[in-house]
């Protein structure tokens, strides 16, 4: 999700660049978030993955949380921990 955010960001037609990732993005029968089974149903605009359950609709984003590690932590991990 990470490329398709920098791709959409830097590019001259980022709607273009969402709507072709669009078309190849798998879409399983349906995906666990929140310990609650949602649809996959797209790409939204900045590039994250959209869901739908019912009439809700939820976007992922990519984020990373690392336990241990401190708020807005951008550097390398390595496996003996933070540099």
């Amino acid at each position: 999700m990470r490329a398709l955010e920098w791709t959409v960001a830097a590019a001259d037609q980022p709607e273009l660049v969402r709507r072709l990732a669009e078309q190849r993005l798998w879409r399983p029968a349906w995906l666990e978030h929140d310990g609650e089974r949602w649809d996959v149903v797209g790409l939204a605009a900045d590039g994250g993955l959209r869901l739908s359950r019912g009439t809700a609709v939820t976007v992922l984003r990519r984020t990373i949380q690392r336990e241990g590690l401190p708020s807005g932590f951008r550097g390398p991990i390595s496996p003996a921990g933070p540099a």
